[in-house]
């Protein structure tokens, strides 16, 4: 009887001090830096119902050194704020937090990868990769859509790309593209001009293979240097025939007009300071015009000789052009002749006058020279 009674009193005692659950749960323990985020959740560490609470709560304490891991644990359609724009720029709240935490390793991704599709439990990398030649963003196939849509407009709003559009790009005719450097192919330019005679724009491109014309003034700053050819001038009736080329020899230039043999002259040249003719040996008797030729024999030959009757004191003599105003010269000949044989000479029309003073040389012979007056 009394083990009986023992027994109720111990049931008694062990119904009054059983602990219960929720007593239980002051000693459960959660992962050291993780957050769990899922749509229910009362927002009470560490759980959360939505990405911005749970940001909060560690964005003060989350460094590179002390990272901390935001565990998904419901789909990402039930965490509100996923897709909400979270600040200004258009990024949503997910991106946000891929940008500025994930990217900079404060935070990371964990609850994905467990057969939906979701990503691993590393973190999204945004692309870092840039073409080889110029600073453009690539894809790298990584997941960070929100981060490559950022990089995109980063791509159109850049300098290499207003850079690329500019250049003019034909990879199999004329132009090719090697690093950064746009080239002409010669190969195919040069094949297309031997086989067929055309070729690209002649305005800007001036070739030495085949003729060409080109209208408009040339202006050089520089010499000209024709080398081995010569230079061309145009004819008043455009004759392509003809030669009429320039060139020059022993710092002398030389001129043919119609290219045949022999027709070569060179040009005579005039000392700028002296006013003479640098190559004086062009000026002979041949190169005169008639008319000066004239001239020069009036000076040197235009006379003649005649006698005084006895000693008469005056002679006249016949010559034809003779004028009042010209200019006559006489002189006696021989040794026989005294003081009053000093001779006079009055020129008239068709006429020369002789005289001298009485006692002169009985027959003396003189000569006259007539300085002529010619118009070239």
């Amino acid at each position: 009887m009394k083990l009986t009674k023992l027994k109720y009193a111990l049931l008694g005692l062990l119904i009054c001090i059983a602990v219960p659950e929720s007593y239980g749960q002051l000693f459960e323990r959660h992962p050291t830096n993780v957050r769990y985020i899922g749509g229910g959740f009362n927002d009470s560490r560490p759980y959360f119902n939505d990405l911005d609470a749970a940001l909060n709560d560690v964005k003060a304490l989350a460094t590179s050194d002390n990272p901390y891991v935001f565990w998904l644990a419901s789909d990402t359609v039930k965490i509100v704020d996923w897709d909400s724009v979270y600040q200004t720029g258009g990024l949503s709240m997910n991106d946000s937090i891929d940008i500025h935490y994930i990217a900079t390793g404060k935070i990371k991704w964990a609850g994905f990868g467990q057969g939906g599709t979701g990503g691993g439990i590393t973190a999204i990398t945004p692309p870092q990769n840039t073409t080889t030649h110029y600073d453009l963003w690539t894809w790298t196939g990584q997941s960070g859509l929100g981060v490559w849509q950022t990089r995109l407009g980063q791509n159109a709003d850049s300098i290499d790309l207003k850079l690329w559009e500019l250049i003019v790009y034909t990879d199999s005719v004329y132009l090719y593209i090697e690093n950064d450097t746009l080239k002409v192919r010669a190969s195919t330019i040069t094949a297309l001009v031997t086989a067929s005679g055309t070729r690209p724009d002649t305005t800007i491109i001036a070739y030495k293979a085949i003729n060409e014309t080109i209208t408009g003034d040339w202006i050089f700053n520089g010499d000209v240097s024709i080398g081995s050819g010569s230079l061309r001038l145009p004819s008043a009736n455009n004759n392509t025939s003809v030669s009429r080329v320039i060139w020059s020899s022993g710092n002398i230039p030389y001129w043919s007009g119609s290219g045949a043999a022999g027709d070569t002259s060179y040009i005579v040249l005039a000392d700028p300071t002296t006013g003479t003719i640098v190559a004086d040996s062009v000026v002979t008797w041949d190169n005169l015009q008639d008319e000066v030729q004239d001239t020069i024999r009036s000076l040197q030959a235009w006379g003649g000789t005649d006698v005084f009757t006895t000693t008469l004191t005056a002679d006249t003599v016949l010559v034809t052009g003779l004028t009042a105003t010209d200019v006559v010269l006489v002189v006696p000949n021989g040794s026989a002749y005294n003081v009053n044989d000093i001779l006079f000479a009055e020129a008239g029309t068709d006429t020369l006058f002789v005289t001298r003073n009485a006692a002169g040389t009985s027959a003396l012979p003189f000569s006259w020279t007539w300085i002529r007056r010619e118009t070239p």
